[in-house]
């Protein structure tokens, strides 16, 4: 549920800047603190009736969500204010227990989009608390919008993470648009009235701010979102010159680059990724490389390497259908023989340098399934697994996929 509160308290705002000195100033001034419910219930009314007929400019303060103790801005479930969109890009005021009469508090990234310390302290918990109102009733008494609940994951992420946006609709409706800086991700469904979108960053973002916007079919979200940087160790890789001189085909590009980029709307994985082979990681996702002594300047490592044995079994980390298998003698002479198995919703995953092939493309492949045998085929410096974990064709890294469940 979700209510304007422009009628009530927009009049007596002004600007923004003036914010919280002004809305509690207004609410001490015009509304009584004391008496009984129903004159309390009264004034209310008659609060509303004058202001909805001002003339005056109007700043927008709407409820997202009731019920629930709020803790900070993190609360699940929590009594949480947004700012308006056009005034600030995801700050959130998020009040405590009603019934307790406690201030609001913006810290942290909330559930709700607040972010950072807050320059908005609304005392409003306390005035309605005063009222002895439930806050339930004096919401009811606005007119109502469609409430959409936004939470991100992970709350602090950093670079290399994936980004979740899960939105839950109060009542049936398409599903919304997630946009982060002017690109646009698909939300899926992933229950009743509740979607999910996947937001990839990567080593070569740029860490900071970002807002995610959050568009329905009748309301708006701006949350702000903090991605904090990451230091990537740096290696100097070393290839002979017969491996060196080796080439991306077209015909390699174009396969590997058409299946990163598969968005299947069914989602085939359940829960966190297996680890796909038995060895020991001999190189972690995002290493920046020097290649024969020259810095690959927009490289990163897209994946994890395992050392392993020529032959040693590679399993599927987890459900998904093979949509792409790539022989050394079909022309993948950098990736050498190599799968690709699509998870759904925009999740793939990749398995290179392989020295068996053990299915084909169209296979439905289970968590645990062997898939092929580890190898050194294409530009490799020994028997290894790399895989790389993809999301709508950014190179993400892999481990949280292992560690932390996305349902």
């Amino acid at each position: 549920m979700a209510v304007d509160l422009r009628g009530y308290l927009g009049p007596r705002l002004g600007v923004m800047g003036k914010y919280p000195r002004m809305l509690t100033n207004a609410v001490g001034r015009t509304l009584p603190s004391e008496g009984s419910p129903e004159a309390k219930e009264k004034a209310l009314m008659e609060f509303r009736m004058r202001n909805r007929q001002s003339t005056e400019p109007q700043a927008t303060l709407s409820v997202a969500s009731f019920g629930g103790t709020a803790k900070g801005a993190n609360a699940k479930g929590a009594n949480a204010f947004l700012a308006p969109p056009e005034a600030l890009a995801g700050d959130a005021v998020a009040f405590g227990e009603v019934s307790g009469g406690k201030c609001p508090s913006r810290r942290g990234v909330g559930e709700h989009g607040g972010s950072g310390a807050g320059r908005l302290g609304v005392n409003v918990g306390r005035w309605l608390s005063g009222l002895g109102m439930s806050f339930s009733l004096w919401a009811a008494l606005a007119a109502p919008l469609r409430a959409m609940e936004v939470r991100l994951q992970p709350e602090n992420p950093q670079l290399g993470d994936t980004i979740s946006v899960t939105v839950e609709l109060e009542q049936a409706g398409p599903a919304p648009t997630v946009k982060v800086e002017g690109e646009t991700y698909p939300a899926f469904a992933i229950g009743q009235n509740k979607f999910r979108a996947f937001v990839p960053t990567t080593p070569i973002d740029k860490p900071g701010r970002r807002v995610v916007q959050v568009v329905g079919s009748d309301a708006e979200r701006n949350l702000a979102l903090w991605v904090s940087d990451r230091d990537f160790p740096v290696q100097n890789i070393w290839f002979s010159p017969g491996v060196s001189d080796l080439k991306v085909t077209d015909y390699e590009w174009d396969r590997v680059t058409a299946f990163k980029r598969l968005v299947t709307p069914q989602k085939f994985w359940n829960g966190p990724f297996l680890k796909p082979n038995a060895g020991p990681v001999s190189s972690v996702y995002g290493v920046r490389r020097y290649y024969n002594g020259v810095f690959a300047d927009n490289y990163y490592h897209r994946g994890v390497d395992y050392a392993s044995p020529t032959g040693s079994p590679v399993v599927a980390p987890a459900a998904g259908r093979v949509a792409l298998v790539g022989y050394v003698a079909d022309g993948f002479e950098l990736h050498g023989n190599t799968i690709g198995i699509d998870h759904g919703q925009g999740v793939t995953t990749i398995y290179m340098h392989l020295s068996r092939i053990d299915v084909r493309e169209g296979d439905m492949v289970q968590p645990g399934q062997v898939i092929g045998a580890v190898g050194s085929t294409g530009i490799s410096t020994g028997p290894h697994l790399h895989w790389g974990l993809y999301v709508h064709g950014e190179s993400v890294d892999p481990v949280p996929w292992r560690y932390e469940a996305i349902p």
